[in-house]
């Protein structure tokens, strides 16, 4: 693609304060927009706005939303759609600020404490054998039930 000259001028997404390198961009702005898509209908965040998710306040992260909004949209859901949908596989419930990822057979915590949160969602969205193999849906109240049955706490063998 050619460079289109920019005759010294700054990058046109608001805040920016770079010399336009490339469409009246800056290289980092145009570079991100490369990635994140289409070129042409660039819409970066701007540094400072908020998140754009419902009622959220939060600082801008990436893609107009924060960084927990980021995370659960682009990653939890896809560790969702592997796993089933959002839906408890016990009870069924469906409101997903009560749906969790369960081990099936234990050992959630030791993962957990090697690896870390986000590494294991993105081991299980990259291998979805494993997750279907390992991971349940579960609201709060049956993953706290199946714990208790089980002997799943941190004195539990589990």
């Amino acid at each position: 693609m050619a460079r289109i000259r920019c005759g010294g001028k700054k990058c046109k997404v608001d805040g920016c304060s770079a010399k336009a390198q490339v469409r009246m961009y800056c290289n980092s702005h145009y570079m991100k927009g490369r990635r994140n898509g289409d070129i042409k209908q660039i819409n970066f965040p701007v540094k400072g706005t908020s998140c754009t998710y419902k009622e959220c306040n939060n600082k801008c992260y990436s893609k107009k939303l924060c960084k927990n909004h980021y995370w659960n949209i682009h990653f939890k859901d896809k560790l969702f759609d592997i796993c089933g949908g959002k839906k408890c596989c016990k009870c069924g419930i469906e409101d997903f600020r009560v749906l969790q990822f369960d081990h099936i057979n234990g050992g959630g915590r030791k993962e957990l404490e090697e690896k870390g949160y986000n590494m294991m969602i993105i081991e299980y969205i990259k291998n979805p054998k494993l997750a279907k193999k390992n991971i349940q849906i579960l609201c709060a109240n049956c993953n706290w039930i199946k714990k208790h049955e089980n002997n799943e706490n941190r004195n539990g063998d589990k």
